[in-house]
């Protein structure tokens, strides 16, 4: 027989092998396969198989992931436009264009995916809830009892001392911390050294290369207070870069690699420098036709509302704008008149494309693209910046600019510089002088169990421009709330950080710091009866607001304020309570909002350990549970209003009955209880 002939039999054998290990629908991963894959750092995805190309002789699938059912290193934002799937020589047919499937990823290098353990694939339907339910709550019980899971969920914040190392050892480790430009040499000493990992020259023969642990031993703490935060963490490997060259025109093809793998036990047994492909460990810099190449032609709007601006084709202009910029220009005489009290037109129609400076993404997803045009000026030496973007809305882009009169947009922005550039001036703008808040109810009825919302004005009633300091006002206490019986309440909310810029109030002008604040969200207002509302002031120096009194009417208790009803009182003395409800997920359907409940026993800033957080997916399956949430959180079980998982730091010493306590108020039922779901 011809060596072609053999060739091409072995090459059809492997073929037929690898298109023969997929699953058939309706079945789930042995718990000996999830425990291998899971605790080699994989992650779990569902993910249909949209392409399948090569490149360089070695074939990649490009997927698009569906459900993630094991997080791992997957990022959230990396779902939404995940990485092609590396598969190796000889995988190209094994999954089908199409087709769904269930399959282990594996993170390579920080941008880069590999397909593992590509033997242990099942195709699914994603219609047969089912099997899915089956896989989901297979592997969250595997999950919950690896090692790699709580390797990842432990950060080791709390100082150690370093080790004892010789003399020679400390130096190399403290200049490789403090010295970025050096640690190309000091690394490759480093790993050359006791610290490092030495080959294993036992068996001359074989042809793997295996690696004897470092002579001393070292903890991951030691190892972090010994060179200081990673760059990255993947599975159980933490990796340093030797220099912060972005590109390979700056520092060379190449990227000295420190990396340090521990075993389960959080010892360090392969400490390893190399150099490596810098394209795979630096994110290139985006390239010059990003813009062109976001779903839904962003450009194609900027140059249609351009081109209808050059032609005073207003209408057409205003129908590629937002709602709001739409319903501002519907206020106004005439289209046009608003386009030029609002815009700069001269400058636009001047403009031959939209040249994006900025942008904005929540969840991997690019929603929003700024773009200024300079506006000269006889009263400052540097033209003004006006803004104007294109914001996402579903699948469409939309323009969308700030509705300020161009001519106050100017003023204002001539007072923030001054305030910028100048102490002295920007004492003299924050005056609070003829600044005045106003605090209405914005519902015609306050009632138990519904949104109670409130408006809240800033108004300038003084001769003067004044400037102050912009903020999101209404968060971290920003009200003084009474109740029926006369006394203060709480602020029940999580603190928030905010973003701050200056900015001014022309004389005369409204400013509406909050039209639809839901009161209700931030204070516990749960028994009927008259409260008062009055706006404490963000204003340096300024007055509080009018005080605004409200009836509130009996009504059904709202599900949240009936958990936090039931957790305060059995919460011990001293101990600090918080709780936010975040909203249902735009992106995830399944998902019907969140309560977090925080309790602190040591209160002593954002560094306090001394606590536990509480998470109710309000109506939700349990399988529903965010994977990322899984990652952090322990589930704890089944409550009436949903599932509940937890997250403790140290409270055992604090509240040695919190787990009881906590369960018996909520009324939680074991994890093997499925929920009830309540939608």
């Amino acid at each position: 027989m011809s060596t072609r002939c053999v060739v091409l039999m072995l090459s059809v054998l492997v073929w037929a092998c690898v298109v023969s290990t997929a699953r058939p629908n309706g079945t789930v991963f042995p718990k000996a396969t999830l425990e291998r894959a899971l605790e080699n750092g994989c992650s779990l995805v569902i993910a249909e198989v949209l392409e399948v190309y090569t490149r360089d002789r070695m074939y990649y699938y490009k997927p698009r992931i569906v459900r993630t059912i094991v997080a791992g290193d997957l990022e959230k934002g990396e779902v939404h436009n995940p990485p092609d799937l590396f598969a190796g020589a000889s995988y190209g047919a094994a999954l089908k264009p199409g087709s769904f499937y269930t399959i282990f990823i594996e993170r390579d290098y920080p941008h880069e995916f590999g397909w593992a353990f590509r033997d242990d694939v099942i195709e699914v339907n994603p219609s047969d809830e089912e099997t899915i339910r089956r896989l989901v709550e297979t592997a969250d019980r595997v999950y919950a009892a690896t090692s790699i899971r709580q390797f990842r969920r432990t950060r080791s914040w709390a100082y150690v001392k370093p080790p004892d190392l010789p003399d020679e050892l400390a130096l190399l480790c403290k200049q490789f911390r403090e010295r970025p430009g050096r640690r190309t040499e000091l690394g490759k000493r480093m790993a050359e050294s006791d610290l490092g990992s030495q080959r294993d020259g036992s068996d001359i023969l074989s042809s793997i290369i295996r690696y004897l642990p470092p002579k001393i031993s070292l903890s991951r703490q030691q190892v972090l207070s010994l060179l200081g935060e990673p760059r990255w963490r993947s599975g159980w490997t933490y990796s340093w870069s030797c220099d912060h060259y972005v590109s390979a025109q700056e520092g060379g093809e190449q990227i000295g690699m420190l990396s340090v793998t521990f075993d389960r036990n959080e010892r360090a047994t392969r400490v390893l420098f190399d150099m490596q492909e810098r394209s795979k460990w630096i994110r290139p810099s985006r390239p010059d036709d990003w813009f062109a190449a976001l779903d839904g032609d962003p450009g194609a709007v900027a140059r249609g509302f351009l081109q209808a601006l050059r032609g005073s084709n207003w209408e057409q202009a205003l129908s590629f704008c937002s709602p709001s910029v739409e319903a501002k220009a519907r206020q106004l005489d005439s289209t046009e008149a608003f386009f030029r009290r609002f815009m700069p037109v001269e400058k636009l129609t001047a403009l031959w494309q939209f040249d994006p400076h900025g942008f904005g993404s929540r969840d991997g997803r690019v929603v929003n693209v700024s773009s200024e045009v300079h506006i000269d000026t006889a009263k400052a030496r540097w033209p003004v910046r006006w803004n104007w973007a294109l914001v996402r809305s579903g699948a469409a882009w939309l323009v969308d600019f700030e509705l300020v009169p161009l001519e106050d947009f100017i003023q204002k922005e001539l007072i923030k510089s001054e305030m910028i550039n100048d102490s002295a001036a920007r004492r003299r703008w924050e005056s609070h002088e003829g600044i005045r808040y106003v605090l209405t109810p914005a519902t015609a009825e306050f009632m138990l169990g519904q949104p109670m919302l409130l408006r809240l004005e800033m108004r300038n009633e003084g001769t003067e421009p004044v400037g102050y300091m912009r903020t999101s006002v209404m968060l971290n206490d920003p009200l003084l709330v009474t109740g029926p019986d006369g006394q203060t309440l709480p602020y029940m909310d999580t603190s928030y950080q905010t973003m701050v810029g200056s900015d001014a109030i022309l004389p005369g002008e409204v400013i509406v710091l909050a039209d639809a604040y839901d009161v209700a969200s931030q204070y516990g207002i749960v028994r009927p009866g008259r409260y008062t509302f009055q706006f404490r002031s963000t204003h340096l120096g300024g007055k509080p607001s009018n005080i605004c009194e409200v009836d509130v009417k009996p009504g059904p208790l709202p599900d949240v304020e009936t958990i936090v009803e039931r957790l305060l009182p059995i919460l011990p003395a001293g101990w600090r309570f918080t709780r936010y409800m975040a909203l249902q997920n735009d992106n995830d359907p399944r998902s019907s909002g969140q309560l977090y409940v925080h309790m602190s026993g040591k209160p002593g800033g954002k560094g306090n350990r001394y606590g536990l957080t509480l998470v109710v997916l309000m109506g939700d399956d349990p399988l529903d549970a965010d994977p990322w949430l899984k990652e952090w959180a322990d589930f704890w079980g089944s409550s009436r209003w949903g599932p509940v998982y937890a997250h403790v730091n140290e409270v055992e010493s604090l509240w040695p009955t919190y787990r009881a306590d906590i369960t018996r108020a909520l009324g939680i039922e074991s994890p093997g209880t499925r929920a009830i779901r309540r939608r």
